[in-house]
């Protein structure tokens, strides 16, 4: 990501432009604009958190991958 994508990025989604993103500026910023898609993450159920699971098994190999490459492109 260069500078200008972060300005750029910045610009778009930190609304109150105090330089920070909130909570909500950043999910607003990964959040789907697809009503459907969005509805689809943010209805999901809290699975994972009422079963004594292995949190390296929440997601399958591939999507752990492009969850991690997800996180430095926007890292």
């Amino acid at each position: 990501m260069s500078k200008d994508d972060a300005y750029l990025f910045f610009k778009r989604y930190d609304i109150n432009q105090n330089g920070k993103l909130t909570f909500v500026e950043y999910c607003n910023a990964i959040t789907p604009l697809s009503t459907e898609y969005a509805q689809l993450i943010t209805g999901r159920p809290e699975f994972y958190s009422l079963k004594p699971i292995d949190p390296a098994e929440y997601f399958n190999v591939d999507t752990r991958n492009e969850l991690r490459n997800f996180w430095k492109v926007i890292l």
